[in-house]
């Protein structure tokens, strides 16, 4: 990260500071997985206007929308906040897949595992190639009986597409982001 980017990010979390006057702490938190999944069947293809939308990559973005809907707090390092118009600030961690997991992870909102049995609606699978790395995020909005599981996600806009036939079809690695105090 340049000093450029170190700066702009010290500008973001001033001015929201500035405008929301207070902090969330990762220490109280409920996890709603059935929240998690009516944002993201709400939202999956009509965007939220409260939110940017960009068609072309969009995934993490709108996984954060559906995280913090189901009780994930915004602060200071993971947010988007409307400006005005069409003008919006926000975090790398709010938008890109790698900083939101490493963002989750290090204030203990989350514990990642590379299994799918592991994982559980409202959870976010990422996916994972040697060319783009960590490049996708969706959240899992449908547990079948036998394991199988489905999502929904932006960027490729999907609604409960079937994740075990996407996995083997295209050859990616997945991890799951298994949210603690989830109900």
């Amino acid at each position: 990260m340049s000093l450029w980017d170190d700066t702009k990010n010290e500008l973001k979390r001033d001015e929201f500071r500035e405008r929301h006057g207070y902090y969330y702490s990762s220490q109280t938190f409920a996890f709603s997985r059935k929240d998690a999944v009516y944002y993201a069947h709400t939202y999956w293809s009509h965007p939220n206007v409260n939110y940017p939308y960009d068609p072309d990559n969009d995934c993490t973005n709108f996984v954060s929308q559906c995280w913090t809907y189901a009780g994930i707090p915004v602060s200071v390092d993971w947010f988007c906040d409307h400006i005005t118009g069409e003008h919006f600030v926000r975090t790398n961690s709010w938008v890109g897949a790698e900083e939101f997991a490493n963002y989750m992870m290090s204030r203990g909102y989350c514990q990642i595992s590379y299994t799918s049995l592991d994982a559980n609606l409202g959870d976010v699978v990422q996916f994972y190639n040697p060319e783009h790395g960590w490049h996708h995020s969706a959240i899992i909005t449908k547990k079948e009986e036998n394991g199988n599981l489905a999502y929904c996600a932006h960027s490729d806009s999907n609604n409960d597409k079937d994740l075990t036939a996407y996995y083997r079809k295209s050859g990616e690695q997945l991890r799951f982001l298994c949210p603690y105090n989830a109900y």
